[in-house]
């Protein structure tokens, strides 16, 4: 426990914020990123990503590093969903609040155009 704490403190700030964002993951899992940026979710997946990328991929591996592959992956499309999930709702949002005002304006060109094109 100690020596983690001493490899974090002569970390580079990148590397503590994936430090605390993993655990925050581990620990509570999608619940705990909901307070943190979107933006820096996406940087945990890309780390996770780069990390499955990078490791070893041959048939002869040990036990524990396959299980530590598959859990990567697991995590990697966990956190895929909870992005594309995310992304969806603000989006839904924001369309729906935008929406709302300009909806009787749009109808009624329309009308209009079908008015002077039946002329």
């Amino acid at each position: 426990m100690g020596t983690e704490r001493e490899q974090q403190s002569g970390a580079s700030w990148l590397e503590k914020k994936l430090a605390t964002l993993n655990a925050l993951y581990h620990r509570f899992g999608r619940e705990g990123l909901k307070d943190q940026p979107l933006a820096d979710v996406g940087l945990l997946l890309s780390s996770k990503e780069l990390k499955l990328r990078d490791t070893a991929k041959s048939p002869d591996l040990g036990e524990d590093q396959k299980a530590a592959n598959r859990q990567l992956v697991l995590e990697i499309k966990d956190l895929t969903a909870y992005m594309k999930g995310q992304l969806v709702g603000l989006s839904l949002s924001d369309l729906r609040s935008l929406r709302q005002p300009d909806r009787p304006r749009q109808i009624e060109p329309q009308k209009r155009r079908d008015f002077d094109f039946e002329r």
